[in-house]
Order: C-alpha cells, then structure tokens, then sequence
C-alpha cells in the first residue's frame, strides 16, 4: 500500500489527483483505483508507458518556425505533461522542453545499438 496517490499527469480519463488521493493506504479498490494509468504513489516513479513527452519538463516553450504557428503560450499548456492533446500531441515539431528547463525527474531508458552493416568493395572487371 501507498501513503500518499497522486494522479498521473495527463492520464487517459483525466482523473486528479483528489480522485487518486481515496486510493491512500488501500482505502478504496474501486476506480479509479483499480484502474492502470491513472493513479501511482508519490514519491515513486511513474510507469513508462504512461509518461507523456513534457511529463518531466517544467518550461515547454514552441519550436522556432513550427508549422502551425503554435506558441509559446499554446505550448504551456503541456508543462509537467498534463496535456496529452494538441499542440502537445507532436513532441519536437509543434513544442519543446526549453533548453536548461527545470525537470522534476528525469527518465532514463535503455542505451540502443546499432551493428554497423559491412561494407563491401566495389569489384571491377577488366576486359579482355
């Protein structure tokens, strides 16, 4: 059990975290409880597959030039990931997280590698 729940930011059903807060010490085992994504215990880190791109980035700010115009303002809106909608839906081409911005946690994945393919030397013939 869990002292202290707290809504996921930006959760699918958009429950907060006062719902969340009746989850505590297994208080309540209905939803939202009983429901994966929506609630976890402070203090803990949120399951991956429920981090939105801002989840842990305090300074969302629009990328220079994006296509749509968005700005700034517009781009608040994802700060701590509590949108998972438009414009915050298109990470890196509509919003970004402002170089240097304070992050509350940061995530860290698994290092991929890539095998480089072999390379082959052109054969040439000569005629006869």
């Amino acid at each position: 059990t869990c002292a202290s729940v707290i809504a996921i930011p930006g959760n699918a059903d958009g429950v907060a975290t006062t719902a969340c807060a009746a989850c505590s010490n297994g208080a309540q085992t209905y939803y939202p409880c009983d429901t994966a994504g929506l609630c976890y215990c402070k203090g803990s880190t949120i399951p991956a597959e429920y981090v939105l791109p801002f989840t842990y980035c305090t300074n969302v700010v629009a990328v220079a030039g994006n296509p749509n115009g968005v700005t700034n303002a517009q781009c608040s809106a994802c700060n701590g990931g509590v949108s998972r909608y438009y414009p915050c839906d298109q990470p890196n081409v509509l919003c970004q997280c402002s170089t240097g911005a304070a992050t509350t946690t940061k995530l860290t994945t698994k290092p991929t590698t890539t095998t480089p393919k072999p390379t082959t030397k052109p054969t040439t013939t000569t005629p006869k």
